[in-house]
């Protein structure tokens, strides 16, 4: 285990010890570390270890194994990290992203796959992320996860729980978002309100929920796939 009053110093490059399972709280925070190799034992990154490292430009997880691990991603892990633009989490899947955990960094390209269950408020919030996919295994959307992200072109949705404006909130310019192949159902009030002027449903597509596309007063157009499985529309 790493603790923070290690690396109260400045560093340019670390490349940590095989066999380290924990990085405690803070313990790169703020320093002028530049990239990092991460090895493939550790198992959680706690709250802030990265905070405030505006240098920092590569983070290599390293993982030999077949079998994927699941990551959880602590509050504020990346945070204000203007100059780090992408993670390879390749051997991983990102179980749970907290609160802050790439606020006001350079990330423009995260790859998110199944396994995902959590996205803690501001999540992405001020990034210059471009195009997201929300796996259907995500259960919980925070406030406002892509607050300010002016940048984000495309959102595609395979999970049919979430709703569309919780993943919305606080974005200025609204993206493109495409419903994934696979989603059966389009919940209450997923889309209510929206200022979207068409929307492209897959043809697995089961059910519309009641006031799913309610006072969407641009909505021009509904494209449904061929061979649509659409069974049942529900009030407004």
């Amino acid at each position: 285990k790493l603790n923070s009053i290690i690396f109260n110093v400045k560093l340019n490059s670390n490349n940590l010890l095989e066999g380290l399972t924990h990085i405690g709280e803070g313990a790169f925070s703020g320093t002028n570390i530049r990239e990092i190799s991460i090895p493939e034992t550790v198992t959680k990154l706690s709250k802030y270890v990265f905070r405030n490292c505006t240098n920092l430009q590569n983070v290599y997880i390293l993982k030999a194994d077949k079998d994927k691990k699941p990551l959880i991603l602590e509050e504020g892990l990346f945070e204000n990290c203007i100059n780090l633009h992408k993670i390879n989490f390749d051997g991983y899947f990102i179980e749970k992203i907290e609160n802050n955990v790439f606020k006001n960094s350079g990330l423009s390209q995260l790859e998110i796959t199944e396994g995902l269950i959590y996205v803690g408020d501001f999540a992405f919030a001020e990034t210059a992320l471009q195009n997201m996919i929300i796996p259907k295994t995500v259960v919980y959307i925070g406030k406002k996860i892509f607050d300010q992200c002016d940048q984000l072109k495309k959102i595609i949705l395979f999970n049919s729980k979430i709703s569309a404006n919780n993943i919305l909130e606080g974005i200025h310019q609204l993206p493109e978002i495409e419903i994934g192949l696979g989603v059966k159902l389009i919940s209450d009030y997923s889309f209510s309100g929206l200022n979207i002027t068409e929307i492209y449903l897959p043809k697995t597509i089961e059910i519309i929920g009641e006031y799913a596309f309610s006072n969407c007063t641009n909505l021009k157009q509904v494209i449904f796939e061929n061979e649509s499985t659409l069974k049942t529309i529900n009030k407004n």
